[in-house]
């Protein structure tokens, strides 16, 4: 068991076994008018890395009724299972694509996962082989189904070319017979997708817009990548941009709210800014690099050029190589998925197998 008691949720036992070196840190509050990037270590602890390099991981979910792991490969299109005894058991494999992309919870244990073909070689998508599958959960004292887990395809989104990030327009609502409406980014196109995950009708809520696009001269096309909703508006990364930005929508529609501008967040970051989250007071946690950075008060729509404060890793550290996603245990525990350099191998030549870290947030702020 690796000094986890199996009778505690997996968070709580987390934060007791993480090293406990302690380093006193400004309030963050004091960090939102920085000039420059500010840097601060908080304490981390690997809970599983995949046993073949390369592998990437791409993007987790966490299960609301166990508090489980749930992540997605690119390099395989699979979806695992992370245990309280940091086991990672296969729960599905979907045919006729290679990779698995953005997950999120639209009910209680019900999983919206985007999968298409994507090419590690050239950083990019196939046009026509997007789609949405749901993904169903049981428990193994659950009567109501013969099987542990449940996939059926959503819709194929055939006009999109990269999708990519994933997120709730709506929160999930009780029962599994009410599921949440999602937004998904595609990361060539500059798009953003609304499909209803109940009857898989779709639709471009956004197309073509200047800040989502990836800029002409990229290297690798890759545009908006992560995407959330917070307080009204649509937050989203650009990842060759090393930006973010947001726009005010309408909460039922999902379109931008009648002469809404686009608002930067942060430009210029310096890094490869990927999947992100929102903590209780404001703050914006990305991933992107070999980093992950927060930054302080990004929710508060009054604030603009905000810079980050790198809270793991660096350009030349494996803890994080290659963060690809980060997300909320509670609001102490972070976890971050990696590509394991695969995108970017750390100091040029580096790459090791994806992994799934814990950052302790509790005694580093």
């Amino acid at each position: 068991m690796r000094g986890f008691s199996s009778y505690l949720p997996l968070w709580v036992t987390l934060l007791a076994t993480l090293c406990q070196c302690y380093v006193a840190h400004p309030p963050l509050s004091s960090l939102s008018d920085t000039s420059s990037t500010s840097i601060i270590k908080a304490n981390t602890k690997t809970l599983w890395q995949a046993p073949t390099t390369p592998t990437w991981i791409e993007n987790l979910a966490i299960r609301s009724s166990t508090r489980t792991i749930i992540f997605s490969l690119i390099t395989t299109p699979e979806i695992y299972q992370l245990d309280e005894e940091q086991n990672a058991s296969l729960l599905f494999q979907f045919p006729n694509v290679t990779s698995a992309l953005g997950i999120v919870e639209i009910a209680r244990d019900v999983f919206a996962v985007v999968v298409g073909n994507f090419s590690t070689a050239t950083a990019s998508g196939t046009l026509g082989t997007y789609s949405l599958w749901k993904v169903e959960l049981f428990d193994d004292d659950d009567e109501t189904s013969e099987d542990r887990v449940v996939a059926s395809k959503i819709t194929d989104i055939p006009e999109a070319s990269f999708l990519n990030g994933i997120t709730l327009l709506h929160p999930i609502k009780e029962g599994k017979d009410k599921l949440a409406t999602v937004l998904i980014s595609d990361s060539t196109l500059g798009a953003v997708f609304k499909v209803n995950t109940n009857c898989g009708t779709y639709e471009q809520v956004f197309d073509g817009v200047s800040e989502m696009l990836p800029p002409k001269n990229a290297s690798i096309p890759i545009g908006i990548n992560g995407l959330a909703v917070h307080k009204g508006s649509l937050y989203w990364t650009n990842t060759e941009r090393e930006a973010i930005f947001s726009i005010p929508i309408d909460p039922l529609t999902g379109f931008a709210r009648p002469n809404a501008t686009v608002r930067t967040v942060a430009s210029k970051i310096g890094i490869a800014v990927d999947d992100f989250a929102f903590d209780g007071d404001d703050n914006l946690w990305t991933a992107g690099g070999n980093t992950v950075a927060m930054l302080p008060a990004a929710g508060d729509a009054s604030k603009t050029g905000i810079k980050p404060v790198i809270v793991v890793g660096s350009e030349s550290s494996l803890t994080v190589a290659g963060s690809t996603s980060v997300r909320f245990a509670d609001a102490s525990l972070l976890y971050v998925t990696t590509d394991g350099g695969m995108a970017a191998p750390v100091n040029g030549s580096v790459v090791e197998a994806g992994k799934i870290v814990a950052v302790d947030l509790a005694s580093s702020f």
